[in-house]
């Protein structure tokens, strides 16, 4: 199974008694699927995941894959290597294709060094029944994974893309390099989508593109097109919302989505809603981007 293309990281709608707001979830998928973006992850990050209960997380996979033909990685991560290993065949079960693991967020902050990281990933990848997509989020460089140990995962067979979340432009190019040939690489930070992909990766994960998918999918088909110039300026335009939304968090991706015509909603406490001072920045940094 080979990637590439756009896929949107989606949040999670939720209801004003913090439930899962399922019929919000298909209203999201049939406006994303207006555009050409190739697929969407769900329960990650973006999609307030580690807030999630397996159960939900389940019924999320489950409305999201029967509203929409195009690839959907459900995001696996969970506390400890069993427990993902278990949701992945809980996924493999329901008649996905492939996943999306990511190192866990319930790790105390003493294990998330460089070979915990390295030995969770590996203890997944060789216990998943599913394909798999490796996402690395940016940490302390002394942290990350070495591009030359990303490029031995990427032989794995069961490893068919890395995702990196990081802003480090250099590091991105080095795993894009050392991954050739054996997975493709993703970008996980959007404010190095016009960069990564010239560099050679073979698209993006991003939550940025379900707040502005024509956006991002304008860049991709400026650099498929070889109209770098035209991919940079694009960036340009987007830079001020990425800015915002980093600020801002989850929250501020949700007001994004509002703002844009999609559903984003509240988060899910303990995240609390953005206040008018970050609504007015959300507001202003998107101005001028059309959904």
């Amino acid at each position: 199974m080979q990637l590439s293309g756009v896929y949107a990281c989606l949040p999670t709608p939720f209801d004003h008694l913090g439930d899962i707001y399922v019929s919000k979830v298909p209203y999201n998928i049939n406006r994303l699927s207006d555009t050409s973006l190739a697929g969407f992850v769900v329960s990650g990050r973006e999609g307030e995941g580690p807030l999630l209960a397996d159960h939900e997380r389940v019924r999320l996979w489950e409305t999201v894959k029967a509203a929409t033909d195009r690839t959907v990685l459900p995001a696996v991560e969970a506390a400890g290597v069993r427990a993902t290993v278990d949701l992945i065949g809980q996924a493999a079960a329901m008649g996905f294709e492939a996943a999306l693991v990511g190192l866990s967020a319930a790790l105390p902050s003493e294990l998330t060094n460089h070979d915990t990281r390295a030995l969770y990933v590996q203890s997944v990848v060789d216990r998943s029944s599913l394909p798999l997509v490796v996402s690395l989020e940016d940490s302390k460089s002394e942290d990350r994974l070495p591009p030359q140990q990303l490029g031995s995962l990427a032989q794995h067979a069961r490893v068919i893309g890395v995702r990196i979340v990081s802003s480090d432009a250099a590091y991105l190019r080095d795993c894009v390099e050392a991954c050739r040939g054996r997975a493709g690489v993703f970008i996980g930070s959007a404010d190095l989508l016009a960069q990564g992909l010239i560099d050679g990766a073979s698209g993006a994960m991003t939550g940025f593109a379900s707040a502005a998918p024509y956006l991002c999918l304008s860049i991709e088909e400026a650099v498929r097109t070889r109209e770098f110039a035209a991919a940079e300026d694009l960036q340009s335009v987007a830079k001020p919302a990425i800015e915002a939304i980093r600020r801002h968090g989850v929250a501020g991706l949700k007001y994004a989505a509002d703002l844009q015509g999609y559903y984003g909603g509240a988060p899910r406490l303990p995240l609390s809603p953005l206040g008018p001072q970050g609504k007015a920045d959300i507001e202003s940094a998107f101005r001028d981007i059309k959904s």
